[in-house]
């Protein structure tokens, strides 16, 4: 690709070559760094071929020592187009005055790319970054790039590190951040452990600390199951970082409702489709009526942005909206479809109230109700319930 267009930017020629010696005329070439491409035989004495500009010139020498004409039967590249339009001033001017706008364009930064957010959101970044003067439509040169990731270490303390990449129009900005870890109470401090739900003491093993409850007892969220106060008659009260496992019964009633009939689309096959340039945060519409052209319709944006390459963005887009018109038919929901959706997603959301623990028994109930369906699913589960909590009263 890259050599296609560096001949055509120096220009080329397409030739024919006749006569009995066409094979020594190649053979001279070559010696004397005369390239050839698209070669092709019509004839025992016929030959085409493409030949540079420079290539050519020398070329008809080495014909005439061969007895071998050579005839022009075509041309390209940038030479022969500037000699066409030689006398063409406005052409000429209208792409200097392009030039010029394309590099006027190219000297600020028009998009902005966040890589690496985990615990932080883009939208949080991209507002400190604008704050600190890093956003679209800046100058290239108003940003420092060292500075900038100095101050927004500073600024977003959710951060450990920061790069900030200037590709030609586009801004990568690359960021890590620091691991959120829960807290955890030292061990050197003493503690409590709380009930995180409501149950019933399952199991429950205690390797410091004193239990206030024993299995089969029920607890509720927030009640001392362990004690770090140990109480002795004779030696005063002793405060202890208390460790416990509790595994507990709990129970759960989800339900989730779905209608039995719903409106299916049928797509008429009719469409309309209209465009919109947008310049910076500008928009242009290129139609007159903006009223949506049907009274059923599915709407689908397309916006393509003018790319010259990956890191030379310009500010300009282009806006396609496509209106697919449909009618609404009222179907029926199949029952059996209608009860495996809900029950996947009272099961999902079961799985993730209990984080890990395990579902002992479960049972579905079924309700028609107003053109609905409603499935609920009663679960008994056995989870761990411990949690760590700082002495409330501790000297």
């Amino acid at each position: 690709m890259l050599l296609r267009l560096l001949n055509f930017l120096r220009g080329n020629v397409r030739i024919e070559m006749r006569g009995a010696c066409i094979e020594r005329l190649l053979n001279i070439c070559a010696f004397h760094g005369i390239d050839f491409w698209d070669l092709r035989r019509v004839d025992t004495d016929i030959l085409y071929a493409t030949v540079r500009i420079d290539g050519f010139r020398k070329l008809r020498k080495y014909a005439r020592r061969t007895m071998t004409r050579v005839r022009i039967k075509g041309k390209a590249g940038v030479p022969f187009l500037v000699f066409r339009y030689r006398w063409r001033y406005a052409l000429w001017g209208g792409a200097l005055l392009s030039a010029a706008a394309l590099f006027f364009l190219t000297s600020f930064v028009w998009t902005i790319e966040i890589v690496g957010c985990t615990y932080t959101t883009p939208v949080q970044i991209l507002s400190a970054l604008n704050e600190l003067g890093l956003k679209t439509g800046v100058r290239k040169s108003a940003v420092d790039p060292t500075d900038l990731k100095n101050q927004m270490l500073l600024k977003v303390g959710k951060l450990s590190w920061i790069t900030i990449n200037l590709k030609g129009t586009h801004a990568e900005i690359v960021v890590r951040e620091r691991e959120e870890t829960p807290y955890m109470i030292p061990q050197d401090e003493p503690c409590d452990i709380v009930a995180g739900k409501t149950g019933v003491i399952h199991k429950m093993n205690v390797m410091e600390g004193k239990a206030l409850f024993t299995p089969g007892q029920t607890v509720l969220k927030g009640e001392v199951l362990v004690s770090g106060r140990i109480d002795s008659e004779t030696a005063g009260p002793r405060f202890v970082h208390s460790l416990a496992e509790v595994q507990a019964r709990t129970w759960y009633s989800l339900s989730g409702t779905a209608p039995e009939a719903y409106y299916k689309k049928t797509y008429t096959g009719a469409k309309k489709s209209r465009k919109a340039l947008i310049f910076g945060d500008k928009r242009v519409n290129l139609y007159l009526n903006s009223s949506i052209p049907f009274a059923f319709c599915d709407k689908m944006i397309e916006k393509e942005k003018v790319i010259i390459n990956d890191n030379m963005h310009l500010p300009v887009s282009v806006v396609t909206e496509t209106y697919l018109e449909y009618t609404p038919v009222k179907t029926r929901s199949v029952s059996g479809e209608v009860s495996t959706a809900i029950k996947r997603s009272l099961e999902r959301r079961l799985s993730e109230t209990i984080q890990g623990g395990t579902v002992r028994s479960s049972n579905y109930t079924f309700q028609n109700e107003k053109g609905a369906v409603t499935m609920t699913l009663n679960a008994e589960c056995l989870e761990e319930i411990a949690l760590e909590k700082e002495l409330s009263a501790y000297p």
